[in-house]
């Protein structure tokens, strides 16, 4: 039974990695981030289906709302137990309850502070690159690729915030998802900031990131190849990479228009949709 100070609040429907799976959880945060100092009851009873590699995605939103409006949050773990075990076996929710991960399909859900970079590149050698869904898909260079893209949360985001990821294999589609959440200042202001106003929106600050040798970095410095050889990696291998930041969540698997408008949310969530099959 709820308390007084508890307000119900449901994730509802099926969650993807998708533009709708982000509206989804945006539309939930939106709707805590209506209150201040009181417990939110999560209510999973809704829900169907959640793409568990969105764990990084929905815990900072979690993490942003105890900052910024004093909020708690509570669920029913029987139920979510019993609707999403993954959710236990992957760490999201091992502070309530562990279960074992047999099947090896999950990458661990997992925080970093920006100047965590060996526990972040211990995670991605041990967690991602050596996951078995992963073996086939391993190339020269693609752990450096993913520390350039923490360097670049380092420098670039302006936040003293965790970051947060999280993968998860899934079988019937033969895919591995992996998202890593930071909760910066997005990609614009120092693209618009470089280019001197040239770049004046999201959706032009994520397709110029994405250009080879693209870099805010001072010019002395090397880098900027993180994201356009991730990107590059997921296409090569038959899988997407979608950027959402800014209000904007572009990504190479959305057809011709490559981007849509999500309602806005502070920092920059990178989905790396690797094809396993």
């Amino acid at each position: 039974m709820e308390v007084a100070n508890t307000v119900s609040i449901a994730l509802a429907g099926k969650i993807t990695t998708s533009p709708a799976g982000y509206w989804s959880l945006i539309n939930f945060y939106q709707k805590c981030a209506s209150y201040q100092n009181i417990n939110i009851f999560i209510d999973f009873e809704p829900l169907y289906w959640f793409d568990a590699n969105l764990c990084a995605l929905l815990q900072a939103i979690l993490y942003r709302l105890s900052i910024e409006n004093n909020l708690t949050f509570s669920l029913d773990v029987e139920l979510v137990k019993g609707k999403c075990p993954i959710l236990f076996r992957n760490g999201f929710l091992s502070s309530l309850l562990t279960l074992s991960d047999n099947a090896r399909s999950t990458v661990r859900s997992e925080l970093f502070h920006p100047c965590d970079d060996v526990k972040f590149y211990e995670y991605i050698e041990g967690d991602l690159l050596n996951h078995p869904q992963m073996a086939s898909l391993k190339c020269e260079g693609l752990d450096e690729q993913f520390l350039e893209l923490f360097s670049n949360i380092q420098k670039h985001a302006a936040t003293t915030d965790p970051v947060f990821a999280c993968g998860q294999y899934y079988p019937s589609k033969a895919k591995l998802n992996f998202t890593i959440v930071d909760l910066g200042q997005g990609f614009l202001p120092p693209i618009q900031t470089f280019t001197n106003g040239a770049i004046s929106n999201a959706k032009d600050a994520i397709e110029w990131s994405l250009g080879y040798g693209h870099t805010t970095k001072g010019e002395m410095q090397t880098g900027g190849l993180g994201l356009y050889h991730l990107l590059e990696h997921c296409k090569n291998a038959g899988g997407a990479f979608n950027i959402i930041t800014g209000g904007a969540y572009w990504g190479n698997n959305l057809g011709e228009m490559g981007t849509r408008d999500v309602p806005e949310f502070v920092g920059t969530t990178i989905h790396l949709i690797y094809n396993c099959g």
